[in-house]
């Protein structure tokens, strides 16, 4: 698979790449463009992409094949005819740093030499640089001055058919070094520095007095800098053996941070572009989808900007609803993405309503139960109520202190002897719920006047609330409780009746024609219940 612009193979190139120069890389405006005299992408033609106008004139026409990306240049194989020159003086003269990469497919290997690459004057003087494959089979670059020559080899053993990545870098003064895909490199220390008398630059060939010597394979993505590129640069440039070619642009790079100020509809997507691929970025932002790998399709938000951190605004999410987010960002190459975060949007809590109690004629106690906050505090909650169904908070409400658990509230202000629908409720930031719904009447008064009788019966055909009257002090009085036929009656007492043993008014029994007969001593201010008995 090739990548026009973005990891371009290096086809058969040698890099005289040198010992790395402390210097920090990254890919913004593309900086690999740095430096870069001379670059062969052999698409179809011997023509400088840099537009520099160092093209290379093709010799015994070599042909143009399916290379490392793209096309690449093919000298055949064997080849003993076919080369490139190029310009003498020109950007294969450096006189100082100097970095060459490039990849090379060999197709034949043997015992002798096979050139790649030569700007070397071939008098005499015996002056310049050279990339051969040597008789061990090794990828190998070598620097010659008069009376001085020294070249350094790689220690991969070469097999045909093969693509190989070569960086060389020269150190004017110091170091010679040679690398195969992006391996540590095998570094020489010459005593002298280039010189080039009057080159011969040649791709595919060196010539002699004496001999002609040929290059049989493929050469692809050659490229000249003057000066040192740095490890990163060759590892990026290898591209994990895929290739990085001229002009040295790709999708940007960037990563996605956790959500952030998540609610329940809306919540803030981060992201950070480290590298904009050597083009200028124009949109960057947040998507998100309710199943994974979103993409730009699904839902979206943009945040200006090109490197660097960003946030976005998620909004019209769904409450209480898992959603995966990456972080987005497009320059020319195309559009990249970041890795996947996942995040929860907040939710209505979850609230249940219990029975009412202690119902008395305008007064009972509500019960609910916060069995879950849905993400979010719990600002309020209580119980409401009504005489029509489906109270809200809009009509009567009663709140209680607290956040999830059980809660009880007070309910006042009843009518006697009204039915209510009750439900308990619930509020945090991202809004209100409610429970269940259940019913309870308030009993209807019943006024019991001791004036009358000390003993006095009441048959229960709903729910009644006693009032005693016109009790004497030292008044010994029975009061007689009969369910009706249909039974089920609760009765609520005055709060001046004093109960014996636990102190806690008895639950009549209600089954139908249940009769109770309660005793109770009344000290004027108080009727003390002395006896109960139930049939």
């Amino acid at each position: 698979m090739k990548t026009k612009i973005i990891s371009k193979a290096f086809a058969g190139i040698f890099i005289i790449s040198y010992f790395v120069y402390p210097f920090a890389f990254c890919f913004a405006q593309s900086p690999l463009i740095t430096g870069l005299s001379v670059y062969y992408k052999f698409d179809g033609n011997g023509n400088d992409a840099t537009g520099g106008g160092n093209t290379i004139t093709n010799v015994g026409s070599v042909a143009y094949a399916s290379g490392k990306i793209n096309n690449g240049a093919d000298f055949g194989s064997p080849n003993s005819t076919k080369y490139f020159t190029g310009i003498a003086g020109s950007a294969f003269e450096p006189t100082g740093n100097f970095t060459i990469t490039c990849w090379v497919k060999p197709a034949l290997l043997n015992s002798a030499h096979h050139w790649i690459f030569t700007a070397y004057d071939e008098s005499s003087s015996a002056k310049g640089i050279y990339f051969f494959i040597g008789p061990g089979n090794d990828l190998r670059v070598g620097i010659a001055t008069t009376g001085n020559n020294t070249n350094v080899g790689d220690l991969t053993s070469l097999f045909t058919g093969t693509w190989y990545f070569v960086a060389c870098r020269f150190t004017s003064g110091g170091t010679l070094s040679i690398s195969v895909n992006n391996n540590t490199p095998n570094t020489i220390t010459p005593n002298f520095v280039q010189s080039y008398g009057s080159p011969n630059i040649r791709f595919g060939n060196r010539k002699t007095s004496i001999e002609e010597l040929f290059f049989s394979g493929m050469i692809d993505e050659l490229g000249l800098w003057t000066r040192v590129l740095s490890d990163a640069e060759v590892t990026n440039l290898y591209n994990s053996g895929n290739g990085f070619a001229y002009p040295f642009t790709s999708i940007a790079t960037l990563s996605t941070q956790a959500v952030s100020s998540i609610g329940g509809t809306t919540a803030t997507g981060n992201g950070t572009v480290t590298l904009d691929g050597g083009a200028t970025i124009t949109e960057r932002g947040i998507c998100w989808n309710t199943s994974s790998t979103p993409t730009t399709a699904n839902s979206k938000a943009t945040s200006a900007g090109t490197t660097g951190t960003f946030t976005s605004s998620m909004t019209g999410l769904a409450i209480g609803t898992l959603y995966y987010v990456r972080a987005y960002a497009i320059n020319s190459v195309g559009i990249s993405y970041g890795n996947e975060v996942t995040f929860t949007t907040l939710n209505i809590p979850t609230v249940t309503t219990q029975a009412v109690t202690s119902i008395a004629a305008t007064t009972a106690t509500g019960n609910g139960n916060v069995t879950s906050d849905g993400g979010a505090t719990i600002t309020e909650r209580g119980v409401c109520w009504n005489t029509s169904t489906t109270p809200t908070t809009a009509n009567s409400k009663a709140t209680s202190t607290g956040t999830t658990g059980a809660f009880t509230a007070s309910i006042t202000g009843l009518t006697a002897g009204t039915s209510y629908y009750v439900r308990a409720y619930t509020i945090n930031s991202v809004g209100i719920s409610y429970g269940n719904q259940v019913t309870f009447s308030s009993p209807a008064t019943a006024t019991v006047n001791w004036n009358i009788s000390n003993v006095q019966e009441i048959t229960l055909t709903a729910n009644r609330s006693f009032t005693f009257t016109n009790g004497k002090s030292g008044g010994i009085y029975h009061l007689i409780v009969k369910q009706d036929v249909t039974g089920g009656w609760a009765v609520s007492w005055p709060a001046n009746v004093k109960w014996s043993d636990t102190g806690i008014a008895p639950i009549l029994t209600s089954t139908s024609n249940a009769v109770a007969i309660i005793k109770f001593l009344y000290d004027g201010a108080y009727y003390y219940e002395t006896e109960i008995k139930q049939f």
